[in-house]
């Protein structure tokens, strides 16, 4: 038997800039009577908004002299834009008898302008940076027991890799003068 979930939504970002996007939905499930296992697939696109810690002196530090002059910001960059994720999940999940559940799940996230945190040279300030481009992916999966007379128990295992590239310097460049990064 199978079973399809869509969905679709908009998101407006009223930030210091403003952007919006569509945000399409899809999952598929199939499930496997022979062997009670469910396979199932799953997209997403979403809106991703930088932090807003610090957000301003992130995003306008660049045309500030004070700011450009302490960290020698001649990388500087601002604003910080909002980021978009294509998010693909790929999955099963299989009972084995009546007291254990096996699931598992593989994920791959595409972003453009993805966000972190960085801090200003040895302070403890901290605000957003972006990157033009990452990709993440990983494995993760969850055995669990069923409820048995009011006990449960469960363990997660997961393994998560994320890599960048055509890395933009973030909005605050945290190089002191004469180097490069």
């Amino acid at each position: 038997m199978g079973r399809s979930i869509w969905g679709f939504g908009i998101d407006l970002y009223r930030g210091i800039v403003h952007d919006w996007q569509p945000e399409p939905r899809l999952g598929v499930a199939y499930n496997v009577k022979k062997t009670n296992t469910v396979l199932r697939v799953s997209y997403s696109r979403v809106l991703e908004t930088p932090f807003n810690e610090n957000l301003i002196l992130s995003s306008v530090g660049a045309t500030n002299p004070v700011v450009l002059d302490v960290i020698g910001g001649n990388s500087l960059q601002a604003p910080l834009r909002s980021g978009q994720r294509n998010q693909f999940n790929a999955g099963f999940e299989q009972a084995f008898g009546k007291f254990l559940v096996v699931d598992a799940d593989y994920l791959w996230k595409f972003t453009h302008n993805a966000f972190d945190f960085s801090t200003f040279a040895n302070t403890p300030i901290f605000f957003p940076i972006s990157w033009r481009v990452q990709k993440s992916d990983g494995p993760s999966v969850r055995v669990s027991m069923p409820n048995y007379h009011g006990f449960t128990a469960f363990a997660v295992l997961a393994h998560f890799r994320r890599g960048t590239s055509r890395h933009r310097l973030p909005a605050l460049a945290l190089v002191s003068r004469g180097e490069r990064s």
